[in-house]
């Protein structure tokens, strides 16, 4: 099950009267262009994104807006698929703030967060989880051990060590990150949204999926009032209630909510999106469970195709589609091409690189 990361945009945590009163143009940039990130608006918002960066430039390079403008074109980059790139704004935002503030500057802890992101989406989850802690310590001891922003980062950890298969402590990361979020934000803020359903991916990694449910359905009511029916993160509840209909043997209610989610993911981020990829991996799955085999197969190959046009040829998230398509090329007495499959999924699961160049 898929959950949004916790990025920290710069405009949230406000930009200092005299820097907004020094150019209006590049103020005006970055408003309404993070005000359009906000709400899944992400072409729009990297028009005026790059402009915002564009305007920031003639104030020098190592100018706190420079570095505010990098940071948020971050991670409207990040949100379209294009991670690498994403990683590149967010260093050079973080060596802005490094230079001119200091290593423990809370402008640091957000770029180290955000740069921890990126890193994550390419499959490099212990560089990420070094960067989350660095910027955990810092809002904890800026901030204190309850404030929102620390919330945010511990959600973020707590996916990382999901990933790194530190299950309980994950789930332990998300309940503490409810709690500061419940009791600053109530009971039905967006941020909550994002860890509830965050959680219940801890539930369906350990097959609890009725207890996993209730999450995942309370953080798509708070999403579909304050967001809109056709915001990413709604498709991302979608998404994930069609895996949890898929694991209790019910592909035809699957099948509604990942065609749902499809629909609303390719209109929002386009059809080469790891996001789309997730979402079709998951379509691919109903009609292999259906032994709908030539639509399962077109479906798996195009999610391997987007995989490694947007992520690499060596990200994690490859091996699923491999082993998808391995067994249904068993099942349709493929078996040469399925081995090779099978031998690049155990490559991929042991940490060892494929030796052709990323697409």
């Amino acid at each position: 099950m898929l959950g949004p990361a916790r990025l920290l945009l710069c405009a949230v945590l406000g930009a200092p009267q005299a820097v907004v009163a020094d150019d209006a143009v590049w103020w005006s940039a970055l408003e309404k262009g993070t005000a359009l990130l906000r709400v899944g608006r992400y072409e729009e918002a990297e028009s005026l994104l790059r402009s915002s960066l564009e305007a920031s430039r003639h104030f020098g390079q190592d100018d706190a807006r420079v570095a505010v403008s990098l940071n948020n074109l971050g991670e409207v980059r990040r949100a379209r698929g294009a991670y690498t790139e994403a990683e590149e704004y967010f260093i050079a935002a973080l060596d802005i703030w490094e230079r001119t503030l200091g290593p423990d500057d809370r402008a640091v802890a957000t770029a180290s967060n955000n740069l921890a992101l990126a890193r994550a989406d390419q499959g490099r989850y212990s560089e990420a989880e070094e960067l989350l802690r660095k910027a955990l310590d810092i809002k904890e001891r800026l901030l204190g051990p309850d404030h929102q922003e620390v919330a945010l980062i511990l959600d973020n950890l707590a996916g990382v060590r999901r990933a790194l298969g530190a299950r309980e402590e994950g789930a332990r990361l998300y309940a503490r990150a409810i709690a500061i979020l419940e009791s600053a934000g109530g009971a039905e803020s967006e941020d909550l949204a994002a860890t509830l359903n965050n959680l219940a991916g801890v539930y369906f990694d350990q097959e609890q999926y009725y207890e996993a449910e209730p999450f995942v359905s309370r953080a798509l009511r708070i999403w579909e009032k304050a967001l809109g029916p056709q915001h990413p993160n709604v498709a991302t509840c979608l998404h994930n209630l069609g895996m949890l209909h898929l694991a209790l043997a019910d592909p035809e209610g699957a099948e509604r909510r990942f065609r749902k989610a499809l629909l609303i993911r390719e209109q929002a981020l386009g059809a080469g999106h790891p996001r789309v990829a997730d979402t079709l991996q998951g379509l691919a799955a109903v009609y292999h469970a259906q032994r709908r085999w030539d639509e399962a197969e077109t479906l798996y190959r195009r999610v391997l195709h987007i995989r490694e046009s947007a992520q690499g040829s060596n990200h994690p998230d490859l091996a699923p589609s491999l082993q998808g398509l391995s067994h249904l090329l068993r099942k349709t007495r493929r078996k040469s091409e399925a081995k090779q499959l099978e031998a690049r999924a155990r490559a991929l699961a042991n940490g060892t690189p494929r030796t052709s160049a990323r697409r």
